[in-house]
């Protein structure tokens, strides 16, 4: 869950540290999303750099997103979401790396008032409204920006074989090379929510 925060002027650089400690992510840009206190703790376990690149996204983020769940993964998790089929490794860098932390975070579309995975093919989400949105594409474009400002290279569950920090930064230009992945790897995992650093 995320909280909505409307900020101005002076108020937003108080209630916006992160924004305080790197102004040019900011720019004259409103903060519309923050983190809620659940998100920054799962985030507790994500190695620094990563956990840096996804405070920086949720201010820029046009589509708001959340963390469910803790972002370290036993083998024993690993190995049940393997057989569920929504992961294709045990090596996956949501196990602990060689600090003990997760070097990969997902990070899923906060719709209506809770965490909305959308259509597992498609990614696209219906609203309570009707409405068809596919905030994915928003949520990798403000990952990227915030990812290319610091200088880490990071890869984008929807295409596996290129980093994100390489990729288009709009909205459109993403899921055009996430649609172009798809006929590339046809057989291949594609995991919308997740960012993992480059190795």
């Amino acid at each position: 869950m995320t909280f909505r925060l409307r900020a101005y002027s002076a108020a937003y650089m108080v209630l916006s540290a992160t924004a305080w400690a790197f102004p040019s992510m900011a720019g004259d840009k409103q903060a519309v999303y923050s983190l809620s206190p659940a998100s920054e703790a799962y985030l507790g376990d994500v190695h620094p750099n990563l956990a840096m690149i996804v405070r920086r996204a949720i201010e820029r983020t046009d589509a708001d997103f959340t963390i469910t769940e803790k972002q370290v993964r036993d083998l024993k998790y690993q190995a049940k979401l393997v057989a569920r089929g929504t992961s294709k490794t045990l090596q996956s860098n949501h196990r602990p790396q060689n600090d003990g932390l997760s070097h990969a975070v997902d990070l899923v579309p906060y719709v209506d008032g809770r965490a909305n995975w959308g259509h597992n093919v498609t990614w696209k989400i219906v609203t309570s409204s009707g409405e068809t949105i596919e905030p994915y594409y928003q949520i990798a474009a403000a990952v990227r920006a915030a990812a290319v400002e610091a200088g880490i290279r990071v890869r984008w569950g929807a295409v596996w074989d290129r980093t994100l920090n390489d990729l288009p930064a709009t909205p459109e230009g993403l899921k055009q090379e996430a649609l172009a992945y798809r006929k590339r790897k046809p057989k291949a995992l594609y995991d919308g929510p997740h960012y993992e650093l480059v190795r």
